[in-house]
């Protein structure tokens, strides 16, 4: 599987545009071929999203497979659509850091 690591710790945007269904979204964390982890733009939860075939000549658009709050959860989601483990989750903390306090349901 080749794999674009973009990062693999939060926050670790390097794009620049607002919108979460653009090639270069400012959210995105890494890359595995056509699979790619991002912080929606409210930063409350990862998405897993497949690249479509460009909308517009030249600009490849990005479609949301699902979201989640956990990484196990995220994990799973990958797991599902390409049957596949990938390293580069281990990056990522075990919930999405809000507002720089951790996401813990269990402590809510």
């Amino acid at each position: 599987m080749t794999e674009t690591t973009r990062s693999t710790s939060l926050p670790g945007p390097t794009g620049n545009n607002k919108r979460e269904c653009a090639d270069n979204y400012r959210g995105e964390l890494f890359r595995i071929e056509d699979i790619r982890v991002a912080v929606c733009r409210d930063g409350l939860q990862w998405l897993l999203q497949r690249r479509r075939p460009a909308v517009s000549p030249g600009e490849p658009a990005w479609e949301t497979l699902g979201y989640d709050t956990r990484r196990n959860g995220l994990m799973q989601l990958h797991r599902h659509y390409t049957g596949q483990d990938a390293p580069q989750f281990a990056g990522l903390p075990e919930y999405i850091t809000l507002a720089g306090a951790d996401h813990d349901p269990e402590r809510a």
